[in-house]
């Protein structure tokens, strides 16, 4: 399973009781408890493993107020050996 690391603005996403993030080996989620317009943002997750490394851009937009915001992103990268 590759590692994974979540960034907003090029910059690593600090521990904050309002995030949480998962992974399983065919998906990755960041879930957002009560977004505000602070946390909008481009966020990009880094997948990487012995056989190299990708990453996956996303933009949020956070409209109202207090609103759960959840990103699953699928795996769907061969992995080469």
């Amino acid at each position: 399973m590759p590692t994974s690391k979540w960034s907003k603005n090029s910059k690593a996403l600090p521990a904050d009781d309002n995030l949480s993030t998962s992974q399983k080996p065919e998906m990755c989620k960041l879930q957002i408890q009560k977004a505000r317009r602070e946390d909008a943002g481009e966020y990009e997750l880094e997948l990487e493993n012995a056989s190299g490394k990708v990453n996956v851009p996303i933009t949020i937009k956070v409209i109202g107020k207090h609103c759960l915001v959840v990103i699953v992103v699928v795996v769907v990268v061969v992995w080469l050996r």
